[in-house]
Parts: structure tokens; C-alpha cells; sequence
């Protein structure tokens, strides 16, 4: 049997959404479908995602964009549990988001796909997309209307950023010193030193370090 899980339960009304962390397939709903839609982030380990009469095969990185009407769970690979980040919105939401960036983006393609869109993104964006959530969830205990206000960024982010048709998705070519200079830079400390933290991080010359960002980023 198929249970809809419904924003009213699922998300706050004030923020319209509810992130947080799934720290087990065991935890994980059995299989369902939304009035609301939502991404899910595949933090460590991997997973089957069984969804719509067939099977995507997700391992860490995995960004999914799931619509209301997926019908969806999850199962282990046989290989390792899996950890993930799930992010509800609420309809409304999507549908401000869609409305806000405009024909020139084509939300249809998200839309009608037969199967939920996905995306890998790298270890630097993955910690990046962490710290938003830490950050929506300290604002929602203390100033929900400012927590709506960064969700709603967070949300024309991941559309533009990692679902647009221009979006380069994840390039397992990039070096790992790379991403984890990427990762470092996020940190509060070195992100307020600025370029200054990048050139003393980075095992190389700042013009090597340069010539590096133009051809990944």
C-alpha cells in the first residue's frame, strides 16, 4: 500500500519546508508519494532508490529532485547503509521558484521527466548545502520568517546551481586537493581571511592556483 505523506505533517507552516538528516535506510518511510515536493542528498554510503517501477542506483553526492506524485523508498545496495539529507517544500514554494527564475529556465524538463532528476555534486558543495541546513535550522527556532527567506535561497541555488540544462554537474576530473581546499574554505575562519587562506591551503603557486579555478569553475 502506498501512503501520500502531506506537507501538513511534513513540512512547518511559517517556513514551508522541515530539513533533516536521515541517518539510516532502516529510518527511511516506506514506500509513498508527496502532495509536496523535495530533494535528498545522499551524504555517506549508498542506496537503491526504488522508485516509479524502477531503480536508481545512488551513491554518495547524489542530489534528487522528487515531485508529489513519485512514488517512492529505499533499500540497501548490499554494499553499506546509507546517511542522507532530505529537504521538503512545500508546492507553493517550488511553484514561487519556478515562477521567479522564468521561461529561460524550463522547469517542464524537472517536471514531466518519468524519473525524479539527479544530479552529483561534489564534497565542497555537499558541506556547503550542509552548513545552509544547520543554518535554517538554528533560524527556525528563533525567526522563522528569516529562516523562509534563506530556504527560499537555497532553493533558487540548488535549481540554478546543480539542475539547470547549463549546469555542468559533477566532474570526477577535478583533483581532490581541490575539493578539499573547497571544503577548508567554507570554514568560518578561513572564508572571512579570504584569498590570502586559499594561496597558504593550496600545495601550489597562487598562478597555478588561478589557472586551476578558470578551468574547473
Amino acid at each position: 500500500m502506498v501512503t501520500r505523506l502531506t506537507s501538513d505533517q511534513y513540512n512547518d507552516p511559517i517556513t514551508g519546508s522541515m530539513p533533516n538528516i536521515i541517518p539510516s535506510v532502516q529510518f527511511a518511510a516506506p514506500i509513498h508519494c508527496h502532495d509536496y515536493y523535495e530533494f535528498f542528498l545522499i551524504t555517506k554510503g549508498s542506496v537503491l532508490h526504488i522508485v516509479n517501477n524502477d531503480i536508481q542506483r545512488l551513491t554518495e553526492g547524489a542530489l534528487v529532485f522528487v515531485r508529489p506524485d513519485d512514488i517512492h523508498c529505499y533499500d540497501y545496495d548490499g554494499n553499506s547503509d546509507c546517511e542522507f539529507l532530505n529537504i521538503p517544500f512545500a508546492a507553493p514554494m517550488i511553484e514561487e521558484a519556478f515562477a521567479y527564475l522564468g521561461e529561460a529556465f524550463d522547469s517542464r524538463r524537472l517536471i514531466k521527466a518519468k524519473m525524479p532528476p539527479f544530479t552529483f555534486i561534489l564534497s565542497w558543495a555537499k558541506e556547503r548545502l550542509l552548513n545552509l541546513v544547520s543554518r535554517i535550522q538554528m533560524a527556525s527556532m528563533n525567526d522563522k520568517t528569516h529562516a523562509r527567506v534563506i530556504l527560499k535561497g537555497l532553493l533558487i541555488e540548488i535549481f540554478t546551481q546543480y539542475f539547470s540544462e547549463s549546469s555542468p554537474g559533477a566532474d570526477s576530473s577535478i583533483p581532490v586537493w581541490l575539493e578539499n581546499l573547497m571544503i577548508e574554505m567554507h570554514k568560518k575562519e578561513k572564508f572571512i581571511e579570504g584569498i590570502t587562506a586559499m594561496y597558504d591551503l593550496a600545495s601550489c603557486t597562487p598562478g597555478h592556483l588561478n589557472k586551476v579555478f578558470k578551468k574547473y569553475f
